[in-house]
């Protein structure tokens, strides 16, 4: 994730989905959290995920793959010879944002692919950028950010410092994690830390 200064954000290798209403999943969910502070502060904030569709190959695997299918019979198409199956509207769009036609991706294309736009392409399979509006607010989301600094808590105790009897646990702690369950654990350990701290304070 990055801003309009290309300032990098954030990074995450987590699944990402493609829904109606933009991106989702736990990789776009754990990045959220960076684009709703930002443009709480700064409304206008531009920013954009940069997304590496091929992470586990480098681009020059990947261009060593393009360049031995352009010499292949059978007239491959780009999209059967990448190492994973990549929808074909996703490769139409890699193509437009390296900007190439989206008919390059169709079968026995590939052999008139320039060493340009074969760069330009695996450029953009390996950092597709797409922009991002906002977030879906509040009322989506699965994780607060924000609360009591860890600071002015007791962390044996949850007790809040020189405030006795007083107990802040889970979400009003300013203490967020990933996607995945860490957030819940955090909210049930410190919750039966203050529970248990409570009876032996008294």
């Amino acid at each position: 994730l990055v801003d309009g200064s290309k300032k990098r954000l954030g990074e995450r290798r987590r699944p990402v989905l493609f829904t109606h209403k933009g991106l989702s999943g736990p990789g776009a969910m754990d990045l959220s959290g960076h684009v709703d502070a930002g443009q709480h502060e700064h409304p206008d904030a531009e920013y954009t995920v940069l997304l590496d569709l091929l992470p586990d190959h480098s681009p020059e695997e990947i261009r060593s793959l393009l360049v031995e299918g352009a010499g292949q019979s059978g007239r491959p198409s780009i999209g059967a010879l990448l190492p994973i199956s990549l929808p074909r509207r996703l490769l139409a769009q890699v193509a437009m944002a390296a900007g190439l036609p989206p008919e390059i991706i169709k079968r026995g294309a590939l052999p008139s692919m320039s060493k340009a736009a074969r760069h330009e392409f695996i450029s953009s399979l390996k950092a597709l950028p797409v922009r991002i509006n906002g977030t879906l607010g509040f009322d989506a989301a699965e994780v607060t950010r924000g609360g009591l600094a860890l600071k002015h808590v007791n962390p044996r105790t949850m007790q809040v410092n020189g405030h006795e009897g007083l107990y802040v646990f889970g979400e009003l702690l300013d203490l967020d994690g990933p996607i995945g369950g860490l957030n819940f654990q955090a909210a049930f350990a410190t919750a039966e830390l203050a529970g248990l701290s409570v009876p032996a304070a008294e």
